[in-house]
Formats: structure tokens, C-alpha cells, sequence
């Protein structure tokens, strides 16, 4: 005979927490009532109320600050999801999840690629390189910085700046470039030095992606972007 499982109390209580905050009976930022005046309010014990609360903490719903209280937590940043085996448009997934993305062009050069630089991309010393450094948005939510490297000759001695509001991948279709192999380095890195208009220079968590894309087994482009911690989602697939 099977067993009919009953809501707790902290069950209960956590529930119609979930759909007060839901209802917006607290804006964000704000702090909900303290635990002696829920325990009041729903003639219960405060370790019921402790233990509710301690459920939307862990769900990330509420959050415990000290000297204010129990404070209502802002939505999740919004997320890019970026695939590791395979580079699409970053754009484009971030139209599939009904956000706007930005595309936010901070410099755009033609200069001397440095030995790293060169070695990268299979130049001889004194080549030519185009340099750019590009933002992108997300709901207006930043989501990384881009240093990027590709062959000087890909492109036209005057080069439309507005392509760089696209992709690297709608760049590539634009000038009819087929990239075919990617080689990826990953690396966490904390600095205050990434980006730039910044009011607040204190060091910063990203995750670097350092790539080398080719096109007929020729490297094109270096990528270098450096993702701001928590708030793009990686994930792969697999076949069998």
C-alpha cells in the first residue's frame, strides 16, 4: 500500500513565500519580514521560518545580507550559452533565448603583429595584422570582452567598421571565408586590466577562450575572448 507523502510546515511556508515574491509583493533589494514577524503572521515557530527561508536562500530567491536582514535577490544574469566543440554565431543564441545582443565596437587597427601575434597566425615578422577590441551585450547585460587578431588580407584596404557589429561568423559569410578547424585554450584569469570604461578597476574573474581559427588548414583569426564569470553558460553535445 503506498505512502501519500504531506507538505511540511516549512513545505508550506516556503511555498507561499515562492508566491508572494513571485507576485511582487517585495521588489527587489528589499528585505521581507523579519523571521519573528513571519513566525506571527503564520502561527509558527521561527525555526519553521528559518527553515522556509533557508529553501528560496538555497534556490537563490532570497539572500541573507547582515545588519539588514532577509533581502529579495535581482533575477539570474542572463546567460549565453557557447558550445566548446562547435563556435556559432553568439548573437544568434542570444536572439534564440529572446534577448537583444550588442555588439559594441572599442577599437578597430591596422598595425605590425607582435612575435606572439605572428606566431599565432603563421606570419612573417613585419606583417600586417587587423586588430579589434569588441564588447558584447546581452539585454545590455555584458557578457564579454573580445581581443581579436585575423589576416590583414582577408579584407579591402577600406574596411567597413560596421561589420564589426556582427559576429566573428557573419564577419567571415561577409567575406566569404569557410573556417573549417578551431583549436581552444581555456584558462581562468582575474584582472583589473580587462576592458575598458570601467569605473571600478578591482580584478575581475573571467574565463578565457584563446582560439585559432582555420580555414584550409591556414590559422585566419585569433580569437581572445574573456568571458565575465557566471554569466555565459557553456555546454556540449555528444553523438553516439
Amino acid at each position: 500500500m503506498g505512502r501519500t507523502d504531506v507538505l511540511t510546515l516549512p513545505d508550506r511556508l516556503a511555498h507561499d513565500l515562492r508566491r508572494r515574491l513571485s507576485e511582487g509583493e517585495w521588489a527587489t533589494g528589499q528585505a521581507i519580514p523579519a523571521e519573528t514577524a513571519l513566525a506571527s503572521a503564520y502561527a509558527v515557530s521561527r525555526n519553521t521560518v528559518r527553515e522556509a527561508i533557508s529553501r528560496l536562500v538555497t534556490e537563490g530567491q532570497l539572500r541573507i545580507q547582515r545588519g539588514i536582514g532577509t533581502i529579495v535577490r535581482p533575477p539570474a544574469v542572463p546567460q549565453a550559452p557557447m558550445g566548446m566543440g562547435h563556435f556559432e554565431s553568439l548573437t544568434e543564441s542570444i536572439r534564440e533565448q529572446g534577448r537583444t545582443p550588442r555588439i559594441e565596437l572599442h577599437k578597430l587597427e591596422r598595425r605590425e603583429a607582435t612575435a606572439g601575434e605572428a606566431q599565432k597566425l603563421g606570419l612573417p615578422d613585419g606583417a600586417r595584422l587587423l586588430y579589434t577590441e569588441r564588447a558584447i551585450y546581452s539585454d545590455d547585460e555584458l557578457l564579454s570582452y573580445g581581443y581579436d587578431r585575423y589576416l590583414d588580407s582577408l579584407f579591402p584596404e577600406v574596411v567597413d567598421e560596421t561589420m564589426f557589429s556582427m559576429s566573428f561568423v557573419d564577419i567571415f559569410e561577409r567575406l566569404g571565408v569557410r573556417t573549417d578547424r578551431t583549436e581552444v585554450e581555456y584558462h581562468a584569469v582575474l584582472s583589473s586590466t580587462i576592458g575598458w570604461g570601467r569605473s571600478n578597476r578591482a580584478p575581475q574573474l573571467y574565463v578565457l577562450l584563446d582560439r585559432v581559427h582555420y580555414a584550409q588548414d591556414l590559422p585566419v583569426f585569433h580569437a581572445q575572448t574573456y568571458c565575465v564569470e557566471g554569466r555565459n553558460r557553456i555546454y556540449t553535445s555528444s553523438s553516439r
